[in-house]
């Protein structure tokens, strides 16, 4: 979440939205004018106000990631993340850590806004065509796709 704190303020009869965040070490501020006419309505418009925006800083975080990261540096964070977040159980980043390894193989020098479809397709054929089998295969597809 890039924006720490919100909250709403009257100035001049007219009420502002306000969304705190960290950047380069330093805090920052920003405003919007909001067209409530009492406190309890700005706050509303200022909950769908910061979702927009969160989801704005998620959009660029994401276009810049894919600009620069590796396929496999950017799975592992994902891999990281949801570790951190204890959001699937251990077994299960147990086999993405697998799949990582074999994501990595592949990929290992392809950056992430590069990686098409061709050669995912190319990826798994090979894999198929080395023995592993079609559930294997079908494993590191959707993580490759949760990505």
């Amino acid at each position: 979440m890039k924006y720490s704190s919100a909250f709403v303020r009257k100035n001049g009869g007219c009420w502002y939205g306000v969304l705190n965040f960290k950047e380069d070490g330093r805090w920052h501020a920003t405003s919007h004018r909001l067209d409530a006419t009492n406190k309890q309505t700005a706050a509303r418009e200022l909950t769908v106000w910061r979702a927009k925006m969160e989801a704005r800083a998620t959009a660029e975080n994401a276009e810049d990631a894919r600009a620069s990261r590796t396929v496999p540096a950017y799975v592992d964070g994902y891999i990281d993340r949801m570790a951190s977040s204890e959001a699937i159980e251990g077994a299960t980043i147990i086999d993405y850590r697998a799949t990582a390894r074999r994501i990595a193989s592949a990929f290992s020098n392809v950056v992430l806004r590069d990686l098409t479809p061709e050669a995912v397709q190319r990826w798994e054929a090979g894999m198929l065509k080395s023995g592993l089998s079609a559930a294997t295969v079908g494993k590191a597809h959707r993580l490759l796709k949760q990505i």
